[in-house]
């Protein structure tokens, strides 16, 4: 709550020593695309629609990760969205 008074933000830097930002160099960096999800234009969605799309994208992330983690070496991982 103090560093919010002061708008600094309360994180945990990884990574390079000189630059956290910076992924660790004996760590793999991996990346995995997906197939776009089509979304319509709507001037002011809903919350229902909001919802609905959100849950489209997050089931759209959970079978990208299932998909891909067996060929990371992590096929018994489980994703976790917070």
């Amino acid at each position: 709550e103090q560093l919010a008074d002061f708008n600094v933000p309360g994180i945990m830097p990884f990574g390079q020593p000189l630059f956290p930002p910076l992924p660790k160099r004996d760590l793999g960096l991996y990346f995995v695309a997906g197939k776009p999800i089509p979304l319509p234009k709507i001037a002011d969605p809903t919350p229902e629609q909001l919802d609905k799309y959100h849950a489209q994208y997050i089931q759209a992330l959970r079978d990208l990760f299932d998909r891909n983690k067996a060929n990371f070496g992590c096929a018994d991982a489980t994703l976790e969205i917070m």
